[in-house]
Formats: structure tokens, C-alpha cells, sequence
């Protein structure tokens, strides 16, 4: 199961790397600069192969996480600068912001591509969705049993967990106050109606005269049909739905950076590695579909992870493209730069290091 779940999660992750990566490769060729390596996964290089016709390495590495675009003059961690025509340095500001947003804009690409898909298919919305609710949510709950007390009521009764309550004395039963209103009045026993499994059994209880409980904890489950609908109203629908992840995303890092630097720790919730590929595989086990949604998300928050305005990160190297313009053309000196970006590599790292340690601790 292990060795399952860690390849699952390294097929999803090389999938959203990979996709924006080449992006990178995309905008670096047609702005004709020197893409000099196209790396899969992180250094040291396993095996390499170089292309007779342009010149690229394409490279797999022994690191099985990320991916990389190695282009000319514009290496974080060399203060060598090229003013060659095909480096990247000497390319005007907004060819340089092309390529620093295309993976950026591939990501995004990818989660509305995924999302048009499982629309057209038919894929549950994911929460927060409120576009498709008379479609998703047009099912009436379900009253099921989660748990019964020892020598209760209910438990004597011979309800069990899981057990479905359909009616009380011939009244259907859709929400938890309906069944607890009845509770309350009861002045004889009920005849509740139980599905379980395939069974239909029926049971007289009285509840407690003093606490009107009978010693079960009931849920409501509402069943959430797949939204399906035509490929152009599909595609419009995976823009929507990226758009609303986008900004739910943005809010959510928003309040990881204010937690983080108010508290200096790692709030709950987070996922890192660990967390990521424990999740891919609960969505391998729920179907496809599950599969394409949580890819089609973690795109999403690859893209705003990646615009966010912090060295060593693509919205960082943006940052200086923009300071160069306030600044009337004069560059943050290349070491400078360099320095900056190689300080923020580590504290990102630092910080996927702590999300990761924090899974760990988790699963014990």
C-alpha cells in the first residue's frame, strides 16, 4: 500500500512539474533564449541526453521531486551574467515576464483542462461550490447511526451502527431535528423504520423519560450526485470553478503567512509531501474522478505558491522585473539578486521541511 501511495504521488506531482516546466520551455524557446537543460526531478543528474537539434539536455535526476527549465543567464546560483542575444538576462522586461509566468499560466491551464473534463464526464463540485447546488445536492439526506452507547436504549433495541433511519411511525425522517423533535414528544414508543443493507426491520423504543435520548449519535449524509453537462457549458465550468479555487486559495495562504509569522509555527491542516501523497491516495481509492479534482487543486496552489512574490520563487524573480521598471531600467545588481533568490531557495525549503516533519509526527 505504501509503495502504491508513494508512486501515485510521484505520477500526480511529476504531472503538475512537468506541465509547468514546460511552459518555462515554451516561452524561453519562442523568446528565443537558450533553454540549456529540462530537468526531471533534482540534481544529482541519473541519466541526461542531449538534443542534436537544439542543443537541450533533457535530464532525469535522482531527486524524485520537482523539476526544472536551466536557462542561459538565469542561473540563481552562479553570479555568472551572459549578455549574449539567447541568455535570458539580455531579453527585453516583458519577454522575461512571459517566461517567469508561463508555468504559472500552464498550471492554471492544466486545473481548468481537468476541471472541463470531469464537468463533462460528470464529477462531484468540490466544497464551496454553490453553482451546481440544485443539480449536486437535489438528494434528500440520509439519517444513518454512527454510534451507539454501551447498554443504551438503543443498543438493547438492536439498532446497529450504520443502521439507516428511513421513518418514525410512518413520518419520513430527512434531518436530525425532525428525529429529535419526536424524541421529545413521545409519549408511547416509536416504531422506527431501519434500512440496513439490503434489509428493511422495524423496532418499538421508547426514549428516556428524563433525558429523551435513547443512547445513539445520528448523522445526516446527503448523497452528492455528479454534475454532468456539455462540453462548452464544461469548459466554462472549469474556468468558474479554477477561478474560485484560485481566490479560496489565495485567502487561505494569506492566513498561513499570518499564523506562521504571529505564532511561528505550522497550523494544522497543512499538508506537505507526506500530507499531499496521503491524500492522493485517499483519492485513488474514491475513483478517477477524486483523482482529477485533488490534481486539478493542487495545480491551482501550485500556480499561487509559485506567483507569490518571494525570491527564488517565479512571482520573486518577477518582483525584480518590476522593481527594474520603477526603477527607470537600472537592474538589481546580479549578485545581489542572486544572493536574495539562493536565501529564499532555503527558507522555502526550511519551510517544506517543517510541513513535512509536521506530517510525519502526524501519522504517528
Amino acid at each position: 500500500m505504501i509503495i502504491i501511495t508513494i508512486i501515485a504521488f510521484l505520477i500526480v506531482f511529476s504531472i503538475l512539474i512537468v506541465v509547468h516546466e514546460i511552459g518555462h520551455y515554451i516561452a524561453a524557446r519562442l523568446s528565443k533564449v537558450k533553454v540549456e537543460e529540462f530537468g526531471l526531478g533534482l540534481p544529482p543528474r541519473a541519466v541526461g541526453k542531449t538534443s542534436k537539434k537544439t542543443g537541450v539536455i533533457w535530464s532525469l535526476n535522482w531527486i524524485p521531486l520537482g523539476g526544472f527549465v536551466r536557462m542561459k543567464g538565469q542561473d540563481d546560483f552562479s553570479l555568472a551574467q551572459s549578455g549574449d542575444e539567447d541568455s535570458f538576462s539580455s531579453k527585453s522586461r516583458l519577454a522575461r515576464a512571459c517566461i517567469l509566468i508561463s508555468g504559472v499560466l500552464m498550471n492554471y491551464l492544466l486545473a481548468v483542462l481537468l476541471l472541463a473534463i470531469g464537468f463533462a464526464i460528470g464529477i462531484q463540485p468540490l466544497p464551496g461550490s454553490t453553482e451546481y447546488e440544485d443539480q449536486a445536492f437535489k438528494n434528500p439526506a440520509q439519517i444513518i447511526i454512527s454510534e451507539i452507547d454501551q447498554n443504551s436504549i438503543a443498543q438493547k433495541a438492536g439498532f446497529q451502527i450504520q443502521d439507516i433511519i428511513t421513518d418514525i411511525n410512518g413520518t419520513k425522517i430527512t434531518t436530525t431535528e425532525s428525529l429529535q423533535k419526536m424524541l421529545q414528544q413521545a409519549k408511547a414508543p416509536l416504531e422506527y423504520t431501519i434500512q440496513r443493507k439490503q434489509e428493511t426491520l422495524k423496532f418499538q423504543v421508547m426514549p428516556d423519560k428524563e433525558t429523551h435520548l435513547t443512547g445513539m449519535k445520528i448523522d445526516a449524509l446527503i448523497k452528492i450526485n455528479p454534475v454532468k453537462m456539455r462540453v462548452d457549458k464544461a469548459i466554462i465550468a472549469g474556468f468558474q470553478e479554477t477561478n474560485r479555487l484560485a481566490i479560496a486559495t489565495v485567502k487561505g495562504l494569506g492566513a498561513l503567512v499570518v499564523h506562521i509569522v504571529q505564532k511561528l509555527t505550522i497550523p494544522e491542516g497543512v499538508a506537505g509531501p507526506v500530507g499531499i501523497a496521503g491524500l492522493v491516495n485517499e483519492a485513488a481509492q474514491h475513483g478517477l474522478m477524486a483523482v482529477i479534482q485533488l490534481t486539478a487543486l493542487l495545480s491551482i496552489s501550485l500556480a499561487i505558491i509559485n506567483i507569490m512574490p518571494f525570491p527564488a520563487l517565479d512571482g520573486g524573480r518577477l518582483l525584480f522585473i518590476v522593481f527594474e521598471i520603477l526603477a527607470g531600467g537600472r537592474k538589481v545588481p546580479e549578485k545581489i539578486e542572486s544572493i536574495i533568490h539562493l536565501i529564499g531557495f532555503f527558507l522555502v525549503l526550511g519551510l517544506i521541511l517543517a510541513v513535512t516533519w509536521n506530517d510525519i509526527v502526524g501519522l504517528f
